[in-house]
């Protein structure tokens, strides 16, 4: 008699939304493992390890385990470079060429902030055969290999993620400050927060002690492809840490430990270029927004795992996940998270309305057709969108848009401004699905980009 109310309360206790999402989020991106914590409001909501750490041994993941953590190092090579200019060593506006001699006429109008928001328009080496993420090199090697590379689209007219754009950031401290990356980081950041678990792998070592195994989910199976290579200015990212360590790097930065909050605000500030456009992206941060509100990120992947920083301040909210798979979007785990427990950050219905632009859609559905092809060089693309889907970053996501090539109708949704453009939405239907499309179109009217999201609301 007594025994269901107990079952009953037990089973309401076991039913926790975070978890339920995690373990969903889990399955459908195959990760073996993951550490998470989420804060509201200063406390700890969740603090919890998911999953195992070695498909082998079946070890399961425990908080103390070690991830790497990607590019969300960036972040930490960013606050050293705001140091410097704290300390009145160092302009964001300083010529890049003032402070490496070396560095190539091509690039020389490169200055410290073109690198910060990716503007420098200088290839992302890690498309270059020899200096991927699996290589292990010396730093004369990465020059030898980058230096006689042209840009690909003129300093300062575009935003691009460029990997390149942080090494060279870390040249640029061990130029200065006469020091290797590694102790220098050490000194500014590791030693001062207190991120005893925080550290790099070494070349021939293997991965470094205490951490999960990464993992690449590849023809249907999760397979290791070993510990990967070891940079010789890790600048770019690719620290282990711990969840904790994670959270304590975040923390300190918010509460001006390592910098100043005048200066931290400027670097989570959205950039803009030549053009007068924003982009996604301050100064060694990320910075989108849901609903109108900020989401302050970093998301990481590297070789066989992945993780993110991700920061809610409207919300009072904070998100850190660190897993051992390529190549999960962090910043999109977290925003998953978000949503859960602030409905506000949740999407809108999106309702199809009568169309204020019906002449626009013959030539926004032919763009659709064209990036599918794919058509870079379409005449309706923004000669901008050109240059960005040109670099190797820009070709790898095409694939993604392979499906427009069988759309069939759309459906005005709304349009906003974002000077000097204007973003119109529909809802676009392919052969097998529909999506929520975001066409960004200047005022001759080519399109600047595209953006696809999941119809929810169908």
């Amino acid at each position: 008699m007594f025994f269901a109310p107990v079952l009953l309360l037990a089973s309401l206790q076991a039913v926790d939304p975070i978890d339920s999402y995690v373990e969903a989020q889990m399955a459908a991106q195959h990760i073996p493992g993951l550490c998470l914590i989420v804060m509201k409001d200063g406390k700890t909501l969740k603090e919890k390890a998911y999953g195992i750490s070695d498909i082998d041994s079946k070890r399961p993941v425990v908080l103390t385990d070690r991830f790497d953590m990607g590019s969300i190092g960036k972040t930490f090579t960013a606050t050293m470079i705001m140091q410097l200019v704290n300390e009145k060593k160092l302009s964001l506006d300083q010529k890049v060429k003032e402070i490496l001699p070396d560095f190539p006429e091509k690039w020389s109008g490169t200055t410290i902030r073109h690198l910060l928001s990716h503007q420098s328009g200088i290839p992302d080496y890690a498309f270059v055969p020899g200096i991927g993420l699996l290589d292990t090199y010396d730093q004369k090697t990465w020059i030898d290999k980058m230096y006689v590379l042209n840009l690909d689209f003129p300093t300062g007219r575009l935003f691009q993620y460029s990997n390149s754009n942080f090494v060279i950031l870390g040249l640029v401290l061990e130029k200065m400050l006469g020091k290797p990356y590694r102790e220098i980081i050490q000194n500014r950041i590791f030693d001062p927060v207190g991120m005893k678990d925080t550290g790099f792998k070494e070349a021939g070592k293997g991965l470094p002690a205490g951490s999960t195994m990464g993992y690449f989910f590849i023809d249907g199976k999760l397979t290791n492809l070993g510990p990967g290579g070891v940079a010789a200015t890790p600048s770019d990212g690719g620290e282990f840490t711990t969840i904790s360590d994670l959270m304590k790097w975040a923390h300190a930065v918010r509460d001006g430990k390592v910098l100043p909050k005048g200066l931290v605000s400027q670097m989570q500030t959205p950039s803009v270029v030549a053009s007068g456009r924003k982009t996604g992206y301050g100064l060694g941060w990320m910075t989108a927004k849901m609903e109108g509100s900020p989401q302050i990120t970093h998301g990481g992947n590297s070789v066989g795992f992945a993780g993110t920083i991700s920061t809610y301040p409207n919300q009072c909210l904070e998100v850190y996940m660190l897993c051992n798979v390529y190549d999960v979007g962090g910043d999109g785990f977290a925003a998953g998270i978000a949503k859960l427990l602030e409905p506000s950050l949740n999407r809108k219905p999106q309702i199809s309305t009568t169309d204020q632009n019906p002449s626009l859609v013959p030539k926004l559905m032919d763009a659709l057709k064209e990036l599918a092809k794919p058509n870079i060089k379409f005449a309706g693309f923004h000669e901008d969108m050109q240059l960005r889907l040109a670099t190797q970053r820009g070709q790898a996501v095409l694939p993604a848009y392979a499906n427009f090539s069988t759309v069939g109708k759309m459906e005005y949704i709304s349009k906003r401004d974002e000077k000097p453009d204007t973003v119109f939405r529909y809802r676009v239907y392919d052969a097998k699905t529909s999506w929520i499309v975001d066409f960004q179109v200047s005022k001759e009217g080519q399109i600047y980009s595209i953006g696809k999201s999941p119809d929810i609301d169908k």
